[in-house]
């Protein structure tokens, strides 16, 4: 599995300052990264959408001010990941596995608009995996709109069709795995439990 996140671009927290030709080269180089990835023998690719970096910046209202179809309203801002993963679709084998990363909050990340990214994904049942990045797997949401929820529940409680889900954040023990398994997570991902010196 090969994540593709910096492709050939990676931007500050900034304004996303790309020419419209250029945003269109941007999904075609996510694609043929993909394709390359599919002819080069791995089977499936991870779309990082995720920690600020470009298709999270897309995705987020404080940082895409842009004024055309890749700005302004959810779905305009949500509309370059979704072209490039029916190109990916359109270009790779059938099973060809996909899956997308998201930031739930944080890194200029509404939690609202994560949410609806991930049902957006998960209704249109177009991805393999969804792989949801808590920070801190065992949080109350920040968002005042969702203040007093868990905010892996957020997510456990859509309807994920035929996509598995996966979470990642502070899991470091057996025991924290298997209760966020329990609490709905199809999967885990494990970042300082597989550090020998994990602080």
């Amino acid at each position: 599995m090969v994540l593709l996140w910096q492709v050939v671009h990676h931007i500050e927290w900034s304004q996303l300052i790309y020419y419209y030709s250029e945003v269109k080269q941007l999904i075609d180089d996510f694609i043929t990264a993909a394709s390359r990835a599919e002819k080069s023998g791995f089977d499936g690719v991870e779309l990082h959408g995720a920690h600020s970096y470009i298709l999270c910046n897309f995705l987020s209202a404080e940082v895409n001010q842009r004024e055309d179809e890749y700005g302004g309203s959810f779905e305009n801002r949500a509309r370059i990941l979704f072209e490039i993963i029916e190109g990916i679709k359109s270009t790779c084998r059938s099973d060809f596995i996909l899956g997308v990363r998201l930031s739930a909050e944080k890194f200029g990340m509404r939690t609202e608009d994560a949410v609806e990214t991930a049902r957006k994904l998960l209704n249109q049942d177009v991805i393999d995996f969804l792989d949801i990045s808590l920070w801190d797997s065992f949080k109350m949401a920040d968002d005042e709109k969702f203040k007093g929820q868990s905010l892996m529940g957020l997510f456990t409680s859509l309807d994920r069709k035929n996509v598995q889900l996966g979470v990642a954040g502070k899991i470091r023990t057996p025991k924290e795995a298997e209760l966020i398994m329990e609490s709905g997570a199809d999967w885990v991902m494990l970042g300082r439990a597989a550090m020998l010196e994990s602080d």
